[in-house]
């Protein structure tokens, strides 16, 4: 959320914009969360929850229930973003890493998801279903304030569709997955406020992910984890699976987690782990009773 100031002000702030999900209301800023631990979903027997687990698969403690995904981490670690079902349709929460004072931020009509925060942590993007029937386009909302702003717009009866927003480091761009006609679709970058839209993969590119410093961007291409310079240029596959996605990146650049299924993990979703150019993979979680996705090591 890169935050700048407490969170506690902050949701104090929230709460007279939406309604209050319970939690701390501790006055002081929350630990940040350490560079070897990431947040995950977790799928349950009833419903999804988030998890805070470290990098090497050690020391899973939950900490948001309650029919919970899509975690997105702040810049300074000390704050999430989330998504959670109200009343059947799914909207955008804020919380300190902890998982105390959560609370809800977007009151969409329909369904919100994919929470990234800016850099200076007074926006977060994500994701809106403007129109019931599956037009996503992206939006942003201030923080605090709540003023939402859309950022995409259809031109052809809800077309394109917009995905998976990622914000570079500076604030300035956004990477995307942008569907032309409702299937597949190729990884934009754009300005900050949605103009100058620039396709940079092929079709089949999914789920981008800046990296730290800005020159990179990882995607699922399809199915297999791909690393490529920012301006779409040196498309370096670092992951062996089919199926993988949602990629995110290490704090230092050095790594990259995403989800997979594969059938050593009796086909099961779960976290693994892999150097930003490729290389050995290492699983993260493989608990089958518990398959994990959704997983955010750094911002994006």
């Amino acid at each position: 959320m890169r935050l700048r100031f407490a969170i506690p002000a902050f949701v104090a702030a929230s709460a007279l914009l939406v309604t209050g999900c319970g939690g701390s209301s501790a006055n002081t800023a929350p630990t940040p969360l350490g560079n070897d631990k990431m947040l995950i979903a977790t799928v349950g027997a009833s419903n999804d929850s988030i998890d805070i687990i470290g990098s090497d698969g050690v020391a899973r403690v939950g900490v948001i229930s309650a029919e919970s995904d899509a975690p997105a981490i702040s810049q300074d670690r000390t704050s999430m973003a989330f998504v959670r079902k109200v009343g059947g349709k799914d909207q955008i929460f804020v919380a300190s890493i902890d998982g105390s004072g959560a609370t809800q931020i977007t009151n969409g009509s329909f369904k919100d998801g994919s929470p990234t925060f800016s850099p200076d942590g007074s926006k977060i993007y994500f994701i809106r279903d403007t129109d019931g029937a599956g037009s996503s386009q992206i939006c942003s909302i201030t923080i605090p304030g709540g003023v939402v702003t859309q950022i995409t717009t259809p031109s052809n009866g809800g077309l394109p569709h917009n995905f998976s927003p990622t914000v570079s480091p500076d604030g300035t761009k956004l990477a995307f997955m942008q569907s032309p006609l409702g299937g597949s679709g190729t990884i934009v970058v754009a300005n900050a406020d949605g103009t100058n839209q620039v396709s940079i993969s092929a079709t089949g590119g999914t789920s981008p992910s800046w990296s730290p410093d800005g020159t990179k961007i990882a995607f699922s291409n399809a199915g297999v984890i791909t690393v490529m310079n920012a301006d779409g240029t040196n498309k370096t596959p670092v992951s062996t699976g089919t199926n993988d996605n949602n990629p995110t990146w290490s704090p230092d650049g050095s790594q990259i987690a995403f989800h997979s299924v594969r059938s050593v993990d009796g086909f099961t979703l779960q976290i693994f782990r892999v150097s930003a150019g490729g290389g050995t993979e290492a699983h993260v979680t493989s608990d089958q009773a518990h398959p994990a996705f959704d997983a955010r090591w750094s911002r994006n």
